[in-house]
């Protein structure tokens, strides 16, 4: 922020003054505040170079050689939960979210925005880990652990080192498969806008008669993920089960892992022979 911004409030309505105009040009300092975030996250995320952590993790056992070392405290956490035998806490059958589904789902008019989406009866999931799941060590980490917590995580990381790594001089480990954006409809008045956001498939759809805006639909990756019967309840609920003792800290990580944007309660009802557990509210979003 100070990179970006010097002394102003950049996330203020209005602006702020920014750098000093008689100091480095706005492209300089864009690309000073990327290196040093994408060196920042060489060091304490991955310990070190993040193309070379995406050549040596690319199966579980890579990982898990990774986490031995536990230099970092992500290292660290992903050593834990596949030392201790947790890295398939959480995991469920819920189906990854496609565009071709989503498209579908937003051309219900009138229908789009709901807060609880389905599609055919299911809910769906859209997240980092459903985006990764060709990769090879996605792939390998889901054919033990399914969804679980380490596929989640592990999947985040990778995204994270492709995304530094060509800051750091590594153009190739950057590259991601995109799918094509689906017809929404063929009428000239419908538009579908698709974005791969930081917690999955953000999605606005419009229609417009003339120029009047006569339906708007936002269906965000909390709306999937967050659904009543949807990957976070599904997994806590089988977390819970499996956790027994540790459940609490454990159930809070899954849904951070799996991130709802905003802060969160999170609490057990009670029922016989398992005490309730409330998680208090988070100070950040």
């Amino acid at each position: 922020r100070a990179a970006l911004a010097g002394d102003g409030a950049p996330l203020r309505p209005g602006g702020a003054d920014g750098p000093d105009p008689a100091g480095p040009t706005p492209e300089a300092v864009r690309a000073a505040a990327r290196e040093a975030l994408a060196g920042l996250v060489a060091e304490r995320v991955f310990g070190g170079d993040p193309s070379r952590w995406l050549a040596e993790v690319g199966d579980r056992a890579g990982l898990a050689a990774w986490g031995r070392r536990g230099a970092t405290p992500a290292a660290r956490l992903i050593g834990w939960l596949l030392a201790t035998g947790q890295g398939g806490l959480g995991r469920c059958t819920v189906a990854p979210l496609t565009p071709g589904v989503l498209a579908a789902r937003l051309a219900q008019a009138g229908d789009g925005g709901a807060a609880a989406p389905t599609w055919a009866g299911r809910p769906y999931e859209t997240s980092p880990l459903t985006r990764n799941l060709a990769e090879p060590l996605i792939a390998d980490l889901v054919a033990v652990f399914g969804n679980g917590l380490v596929s989640r995580l592990a999947a985040q990381l990778v995204e994270v080192a492709r995304l530094v790594a060509p800051v750091l001089g590594d153009d190739g480990a950057g590259e991601v498969a995109e799918e094509a954006t689906p017809e929404l409809a063929r009428d000239p008045g419908a538009g579908l806008g698709l974005v791969e956001a930081a917690r999955g498939l953000l999605a606005h759809r419009v229609v417009l008669a003339g120029e009047q805006v006569v339906d708007y639909a936002i269906l965000s990756p909390t709306d999937w993920n967050f659904h009543p019967l949807g990957v976070v309840a599904q997994g806590l609920a089988a977390l819970c089960e499996e956790a027994g003792a540790i459940a609490e800290p454990l159930a809070r990580l899954f849904v951070i892992a799996v991130d709802p944007c905003v802060a969160f309660d999170l609490a057990r009802r009670a029922h016989p022979g398992a005490p309730p557990f409330t998680v208090p509210l988070s100070e950040e979003p």
